[in-house]
Formats: structure tokens, sequence, C-alpha cells
């Protein structure tokens, strides 16, 4: 039985690998399966399932959550959507990638997960650094304020990611040119998929509005600070 991964940026690179030219279906048999780590809206996940399935072929979602040292690690997170007995014949293939495995339902669930995960991590990243230049606009010294909030109550994943995310040709500090903003940026196509998973479910979504409709290019250098004397080392 064949298994493809796929894990390219936007549903149109998705689109390009699945059913573009000389694409997983071109060659995908019966009984194979595909599986959908990119982050995705959870309804082109089931209109590949759907489609997959008048095939014979059984489709998952299974979007990832960590970082670089996390993969090495098996340290990361598998948020999985699908039906529950192709899953647990992929699950050994899961288990050699991450130690957080989490099976959360129909196809599509995992996406959701992540879209929620994403909301929280990427508007969360701009709370952090509009609190911190607050701080350094008082006097207080950058470096201890990361220091303090990684023991504190204002700990969040970007403080004790604080190193990672501000080190020199860190993913989150490169930000496009305004022709590839907004959906085409990482952070801001989540974000843009989030508002339309709200929309499909009637949920309200206004501080994740007004934080992306801020004027910035990227939702994780909403303020810049000083470089690189400041810099967590």
């Amino acid at each position: 039985m064949y298994h493809f991964f796929s894990v390219v940026k936007d549903i149109p690179q998705t689109e390009e690998v699945v059913f573009g030219q000389n694409g997983v279906w071109e060659g995908i048999k019966e009984g194979g399966i595909i599986i959908l780590s990119s982050t995705l809206n959870p309804t082109y996940c089931k209109e590949v399932y759907a489609k997959a399935k008048e095939r014979g072929v059984s489709v998952i979602d299974c979007p990832v959550s960590g970082n670089d040292p996390a993969a090495e690690n098996k340290g990361l997170t598998l948020m999985i959507g699908g039906d529950e007995d192709v899953v647990k014949r992929c699950w050994p293939i899961f288990e050699a990638m991450a130690t957080n495995i989490f099976y959360l339902g129909e196809i599509g669930t995992g996406q959701a997960y992540k879209l929620v995960n994403n909301t929280v991590a990427l508007c969360g990243g701009t709370l952090v650094r509009e609190a911190l230049n607050l701080g350094i606009k008082a006097g207080l010294d950058l470096q201890k304020m990361v220091e303090v909030m990684q023991v504190s109550t204002g700990s969040t994943w970007n403080i004790q990611n604080w190193h990672k995310i501000n080190q020199p040709g860190s993913p989150f500090l490169q930000v496009p040119p305004p022709s590839t903003q907004s959906p085409h940026n990482i952070g801001r196509k989540d974000i843009e998929m989030a508002f339309e998973l709200a929309r499909e479910v009637g949920a309200q979504m206004p501080i994740t509005q007004f934080i992306a409709n801020l004027d910035t290019p990227s939702l994780y250098t909403a303020i810049t600070f000083p470089r690189p004397s400041e810099r967590i080392t």
C-alpha cells in the first residue's frame, strides 16, 4: 500500500503536488493513502477526501506543529483528522515522526485544531512584542524582561522561544515584499483561513481581526527591537 505525504505551503501548492502533472493522483492506486500535512482549510481537505473516496483512495489531514529541534527529537505535535481505521493503519508512521500525536476526529478536524493553535501563536506574538516595546520605552532591559516573563505568568510559547524567534535568519523575521504579503505570507495565510473557518461556523474574532489589520507586513514584526546588542543569546 502506498502512503503519500504532502507538506507544502498552501492550497495551490497542494493542488500541484497531488493533482498536477506527474503528481500523486497520476500514480496512486486504489487502497493508497494521501496524508495532507500542510496547514490547509478544513473544507478543502473534505473536498480532496470526497474526490479520493470515489477512486478508492483514503485521505488524512495531519498538520504539524513544532520547530526544527522538535523535529529532530520527535517532539513535533501531529493533529490528525480522517477515518479512524485509516489513521490506525498509519499510526506507526506517525510514531516515527512525533511524540505528541492526537487523533481528533473526521477529515478536516486536524486542520481546525491547527488553525486555532496558530491563531493564538501568531496573534500572541504581536502582543508579546508590543508589551516588550512598552518596557523598552520605559527603560527596561529586553533580556531581563524576557527572563522574568519566562518564569512568570506572562510566559507564552513566544517568550519561551524568544531567542529562536529573534535570531538572525529566523523565518519569523523574514518580511516578504509588499506584492507577496497577505494572504501569501505563511502567518497571514493561516489567519485568513481562520477567518474563513470563523465565517463558516459563525464565530466572532474581533481581536484577531484588529491585529490582522495593523499596518505591518508580518504578525510577528509589529515592533522592531534594537539588534544585536539586546538580542537574547
